[in-house]
């Protein structure tokens, strides 16, 4: 006989039904849970690390930058600038790595410094000015940055996304102990490392060459993907560890750099939103499908550049001008669209 008392609170039909459901919902809640962790493209963050740990690709942590930073002193007696003093600019600290004494007479002194905290947030360009911390007798309250370069080498903490697209080229193509991909698996375990080029028997039977980007790499406001030589050094130390002992040489070097120049002979809409969506679509466009070429003789399709613009939003025709027919790339030329103002040129 039906019963209206489990829709009655305070009846023990309603407590019976109340208990049941959360029983069910905590039961179907963990299969569901468990299911989506069984596969790494579901799986919650601690779950993608363990998935990706038994495959040996783990997350890359972030990088301190380090760099030269000159420290004054306001008289010609003794002092040293020591250990772990710290200076800061805005939100960004950092410290000095050895004790270093002033040389001599001389009022200035260059100390190696790194950034207390890691990522890209560290990298300060050269020139900088930072104040210290805590004040030290007889030393400038203010230190700056030496090299032109700045602080460099500061990199994020690698994403669940790019761990995961890490993993799944591991999972479709594994290492295999100097076989093809396996330059470009090694490489891309440095930290900030994010396109790769393998090219087997090049320059001869017997060698590799790798090319590779370090596309989040910012200089000040910046972009700056191109490797310098102590990402280079980084890379090359790195494949070393496991490249097989058949090798007879590593190359490891960045991409030569092929600026991309474009003009728009018409474009509608000819507006600032649209212009800004063009080049966000073209510099997407060029890192998924720029690569530079084993030999000279290659080319980029001047219909990528049209495909790219046309798929942005609001936009209704444009034509471009120049390139005028296909790009021609020469032997590991990379196209790369680095500063649009510079590089296009927009209709009247």
């Amino acid at each position: 006989m039906k019963s209206d008392g489990a829709n009655l609170p305070g009846t023990t039909e309603s407590a019976f039904c109340e208990a049941e459901a959360g029983v069910s919902h905590g039961l179907h809640g963990r299969l569901s849970q468990v299911a989506a962790n069984a596969f790494p493209q579901t799986a919650e963050a601690e779950q993608l690390r363990r998935h990706a740990a038994r495959y040996g690709v783990f997350k890359r942590e972030s990088v301190r930058a380090t760099g030269p930073v000159r420290f004054i002193r306001t008289q010609v007696e003794g002092q040293v600038v020591e250990k772990g003093q710290r200076a800061k600019v805005g939100d960004v600290e950092v410290e000095v790595l050895t004790d270093t004494p002033f040389p001599g007479v001389a009022l200035e002194v260059s100390v190696p410094c790194r950034a207390v905290s890691g990522g890209q947030a560290g990298n300060l360009p050269g020139g900088t000015t930072l104040t210290l911390v805590t004040p030290v007798v007889g030393v400038s309250s203010t230190a700056q940055v030496v090299d032109p370069d700045g602080l460099t080498g500061g990199t994020d903490e690698e994403t669940d996304l790019e761990l995961l697209t890490r993993l799944l080229e591991r999972l479709a193509d594994p290492p295999n102990g100097g076989g093809p991909n396996s330059y470009e698996s090694w490489a891309k375990e440095v930290p900030g490392v994010t396109r790769v080029w393998e090219f087997g028997n090049v320059p001869k039977p017997g060698r590799v060459t790798v090319l590779f980007m370090r596309d989040n790499d910012m200089s000040g406001d910046v972009p700056d993907p191109f490797p310098g030589a102590p990402e280079v050094a980084a890379v090359t130390a790195k494949i070393l560890e496991k490249a097989p002992l058949h090798l007879k040489a590593l190359y490891v070097q960045a991409p030569i750099d092929k600026p991309l120049s474009l003009t728009f002979s018409s474009l509608t809409p000819n507006t600032p939103e649209v212009r800004a969506a063009i080049v966000d679509a073209l510099r997407n466009m060029l890192a998924t499908k720029a690569a530079p070429p084993r030999v000279d003789g290659a080319v980029f399709y001047k219909s990528w550049l049209n495909e790219a613009i046309s798929s942005v939003a609001g936009e209704v025709d444009h034509k471009l001008s120049v390139p005028a027919g296909d790009v021609a790339l020469n032997k590991f030329e990379l196209l790369t669209l680095a500063d649009p103002d510079t590089q296009i040129t927009w209709p009247v």
